[in-house]
């Protein structure tokens, strides 16, 4: 087979996701690129766009095509002043630990700590003692806390479309029609002019491709409110082939790839829900026109409104989570196990705490708790006992 890009001869082609591994895409295909220019064009073309996105990928907790955790979002800045980090799913820590030590001219040796939960401020309270030739029973004065802090509203600035972002959604578009015909279609003349925008930057036809929200993605199977789906279809009758893109259930593209067709008319979609992994394909009936595919006239409004439904998906969908984890906790604290009967001393105990910590999230309330920090070397504590 032939690279469509580089023309070069290769016997087993490099994996293409159809969409794109970053975005939690999962279906592959190997008919279309040598590992090469695989390499390149990921580097040149879809890593800035799995970037813009990662916001959204990191929120929802996807699963990469490669069965991989999104990145963590790092150095965010906060309302309060300090960095943070976002783990997959929205968790936000510090974005790292600091320590502070200080001898005083009584020779008193002042450390201040500051982790992100309990055990790493063991490990490094233990180095300092370690430094200072101390231990345990040298601590005279402390004072702990664990804090619980809301960070406020974070900002994040996404830049999405343009010619690049397109030439990488073209490009999955490819990969997808390559997966269901014959690739060598894609080396005659007639794909040409969206290979060389996908491989060079050339630009295709005005309106060839853009977002689109004028025209409504084909009724189909959906898996989630955040699926992915991609639909390839040929319409013989204007020789054209064309795709629509649906990313995260919101963002909206389509294109034309090809106006010299000359095959059957086929329509195959292919959905992926990147939360869960779950995919499907299916084939359906849809019929539309080069002239409804032109007409996208996509205002810079439309495109502000779709985040704005997917950032409000995302809120619910957090929400929900949260209050599941936390009754889920509180239930194992206070009733799984406790008993074969569930008592109303449980009940209260589990009631009144749930309701404490649902209010103070609702109401962004920070909390502050002072411990005894010896409590974290219990095991220390007995043998020196």
């Amino acid at each position: 087979m032939n690279c469509i890009y580089c023309g070069g001869v290769f016997d087993n082609g490099s994996s293409e996701h159809v969409i794109l591994s970053a975005l939690g895409g999962k279906k592959q295909t190997k008919s279309i690129c040598c590992e090469k220019c695989n390499n390149r064009l990921n580097t040149e073309i879809d890593n800035d766009f799995a970037k813009q996105l990662s916001v959204i990928a990191n929120q929802i907790n996807l699963i990469t095509g490669r069965k991989k955790s999104p990145a963590t979002l790092k150095n965010i800045d906060t309302e309060k002043g300090y960095k943070i980090e976002l783990r997959p799913g929205c968790q936000p820590e510090l974005a790292r630990a600091s320590v502070d030590a200080n001898t005083h001219n009584n020779g008193e040796i002042h450390i201040s700590i500051s982790a992100r939960n309990q055990e790493e401020a063991k490990t490094l309270l233990e180095g300092q003692l370690k430094k200072f030739g101390k231990n345990l029973n040298d601590i005279k004065i402390q004072k702990c806390e664990r804090v619980s802090e809301h960070v406020g509203t974070l900002h994040f600035n996404l830049s999405i479309g343009g010619p690049l972002h397109f030439r990488s959604i073209a490009k999955m578009m490819l990969n997808y029609f390559a997966s269901k015909f014959n690739p060598d279609r894609m080396t005659i003349s007639s794909f040409q002019k969206a290979i060389q925008f996908i491989d060079k930057g050339v630009p295709l036809p005005e309106n060839w491709i853009n977002f689109d929200y004028i025209n409504r993605f084909p009724s189909s199977t959906t898996l989630s409110p955040f699926n992915h789906r991609l639909l390839i279809g040929t319409r013989s009758k204007e020789k054209i082939v064309y795709g629509f893109l649906e990313l995260f259930g919101e963002l909206n593209f389509s294109a034309i790839l090809d106006d010299q067709w000359d095959g059957p008319d086929k329509n195959y979609v292919y959905i992926v829900d990147p939360a869960t992994s779950v995919q499907k394909e299916e084939e359906i009936v849809f019929n539309i026109s080069k002239v409804m595919l032109m007409k996208k006239e996509c205002s810079l409004s439309e495109v502000q409104n779709a985040f704005n439904r997917l950032f409000e998906k995302i809120k619910k969908k957090i929400e929900k989570e949260f209050s599941e984890n936390l009754i889920q906790e509180t239930i194992e604290k206070h009733v799984k196990g406790k008993s074969e009967i569930i008592t109303p001393e449980m009940i209260n105990a589990s009631s009144q705490e749930l309701a404490q910590a649902l209010v103070k999230a609702m109401c962004k309330i920070d909390t502050r708790e002072e411990f005894d920090i010896l409590n974290l070397f219990d095991n220390e504590k007995d043998k020196m006992a």
